[in-house]
């Protein structure tokens, strides 16, 4: 295959494309490629059974240049295709299990299920119409094109839908549909004009892509349905000889089973009723396979009930545990954890609280190399051994390496630049990363259980940006609209509002106010509970306070003759005294230590 493609397309199959996928050419002539049998192993030998889902002809060998009964064992050959005489095994290497696939030749024509809106678009028929002739609650007169009651008629099921579809010219009808849409403003009101419209637009946008891409709108109802490789699908020996099977296997059983048991009954010659009911019980099964039971379109059958919804190939590949998301796009990163965060508003702003465990695993190569390197341990073995026994020096060795070196906490899902920052690491006895309040906007984060990544950046650049562009300190505005993101909220707001509050009631105001020296005797009082937070008091001024608020006249202005005290001691000395609360101060002196 060239590797130097532009794009990847996906598009309809035809059934001479599916069967071109699996099927091979013996030298003797025989063409291999259909599993005709729902057998995937011998109860004995525990080898694969012949024609059946895991046949080794059909998927190739289980183990690498060594056919089934064991004439070519362990020889590479490179030359040619080698094909075993007697077990007509192909002889290569057991990957080919991996991404070759089978068919299965189905006795009667099945509709594909999730292309059952586009035929209900394509015939300009009721999608629950639709439904109900896949499912032989009604049958479809190819004469009139009209629906009616259950019937004993030839035209049931995907088979009637395969007919029209098979005879329908896409050219004609996009033609009369580009005509009928100048005429569709006649004797229609506004709102059955734009329904009108809609459904044509969507018809004939349908059409163009068909003839664009060159499909056959037969190709939407199966004949051919391909089986996906077997190691895609494994049995796995668990211990106490029980087996693990995927439930694909359990899904292909199923319509294997129905389809020999549909090909069975038509050679019986049976009533109509017999075998239409075995069509419905093949179309369902086939359903299941490519949507699962909630998706699916529910039917009246228990056949196939069971104690559990079994997985099905869209429930494999979507959703957040689906393959893309789950395999593909969410892999493992080396260096990194996830845990529970919780608030700690002592951290500074650009901290986080690390539990120890956390970071010993993290920085695990920084702390083997800080061991060998100030000569604590020989080797990275030795070095290895004392960081699994936890000695004290470790945790010491631990606080040197963490010091100053960023990490990045990301919390999903990361929808704007903010959802991921860094901040320098303090390490905790805890389970959980602590998290600064202010921060919790930015992350979209509360404290009922969410979870965050935490990612250790190794190189000296990756540190460097960290630091630079993504500390927590540095991302203080929105990127969206640029306003502030770190903004107060909830009990901050309210312990400020508690702090700065005055109390007016009249015995405070009448009563008789302290006098104090400095903020220390302040801070003292409210600890012997002489004073409240609320309470007036007057706090002998600094030397300097009058310098510092020259600037601010209009404040001094309107507040000087009311909060401003000069007290006289005698001729030669007096003392400035300013009216506050002990709230005030204690707010003040928290701007002042952040600052």
């Amino acid at each position: 295959m060239d590797k130097n493609f532009e794009y990847i397309q996906i598009r309809v199959a035809s059934p001479s494309r599916i069967r071109s996928w699996s099927t091979r050419t013996l030298p003797s002539g025989r063409v291999l490629g259909e599993v005709l049998s729902s057998d995937t192993l011998n109860y004995k030998t525990l080898r694969p059974e012949i024609n059946g889902l895991f046949c080794e002809r059909i998927f190739g060998p289980i183990k690498n240049w060594e056919c089934a009964c064991g004439r070519y064992k362990r020889q590479k050959i490179r030359k040619n295709l080698v094909f075993c005489s007697s077990c007509q095994v192909e002889v290569t290497e057991s990957k080919i299990r991996r991404y070759r696939l089978g068919f299965l030749e189905l006795v009667l024509p099945i509709v594909h299920i999730l292309y059952l809106k586009y035929i209900s678009i394509l015939l300009d028929i009721k999608l629950v119409d639709i439904k109900k002739i896949i499912y032989f609650k009604s049958f479809l007169s190819l004469q009139d094109n009209f629906l009616d009651d259950l019937e004993l008629n030839s035209f049931f099921g995907a088979e009637a839908l395969h007919k029209i579809l098979k005879e329908i010219n896409l050219g004609i009808i996009a033609f009369q549909l580009g005509e009928s849409a100048f005429y569709l403003n006649s004797g229609l009101s506004l709102k059955n004009f734009q329904v009108k419209k809609n459904k044509v637009i969507r018809r004939l946008r349908l059409i163009n892509h068909l003839l664009k891409m060159k499909i056959k709108p037969e190709w939407m109802i199966i004949s051919s349905l391909p089986i996906l490789p077997p190691d895609l699908r494994p049995i796995i020996l668990l211990e106490n000889d029980y087996f693990a099977s995927s439930d694909l296997n359990v899904l292909y059983k199923r319509i294997i089973n129905c389809n020999n048991r549909l090909s069975y009954l038509k050679k019986c010659l049976v009533t109509e009723i017999l075998v239409n009911n075995e069509r419905r019980f093949l179309q369902e099964s086939i359903d299941s396979l490519f949507l699962s039971n909630k998706q699916s379109v529910k039917s009246n059958s228990d056949m196939f009930n069971t104690s559990r919804s079994l997985k099905s190939l869209s429930s494999i590949v979507s959703g957040k545990q689906g393959r893309f998301r789950q395999n593909l796009l969410g892999k493992r990163v080396d260096y990194s954890g996830r845990t529970v965060i919780v608030v700690e508003p002592e951290l500074k702003l650009f901290e986080c609280g690390l539990p120890k465990e956390v970071a010993l695993e993290l920085f695990k190569p920084l702390v083997i190399f800080k061991l060998i390197s100030l000569r604590l341990s020989r080797s990275v073995r030795s070095a290895k051994l004392k960081i699994l026994q936890k000695e004290i020096k470790l945790w010491k060795i631990l606080k040197i390496v963490v010091k100053n070196h960023p990490i990045l906490l990301n919390r999903a899902p990361t929808l704007h630049r903010l959802g991921i920052q860094a901040f320098l690491p303090k390490l905790n006895d805890f389970k959980t990363v602590q998290l600064h309040p202010l921060v919790c906007s930015a992350f979209n984060a509360d404290f009922d259980g969410d979870q965050m990544a935490i990612h250790v950046p190794l190189s000296i650049e990756s540190q460097a940006e960290a630091r630079l562009l993504m500390l927590a300190s540095n991302n203080w505005l929105s990127p969206a609209n640029g306003s502030p993101i770190m903004t107060l909220t909830q009990d901050m707001v309210l312990g400020i509002y508690f702090l700065t509050l005055e109390n007016l009631s009249l015995f405070n105001l009448f009563n008789k106010f302290f006098y104090f020296n400095n903020k220390f005797d302040v801070f003292l009082a409210l600890e012997r509970d002489k004073i409240s937070m609320q309470t007036f008091i007057w706090l002998k001024l600094q030397n300097h306070f009058f310098s510092e608020i020259e600037s601010y006249q209009s404040f001094i202005k309107l507040n000087v003759q009311e909060k401003i005290l000069i007290k006289k001691i005698d001729l030669k000395e007096s003392f400035d005294f300013i009216r506050t609360t002990p709230g005030r101060i204690v707010f003040d002196q928290a701007i002042r230590e952040f600052l």
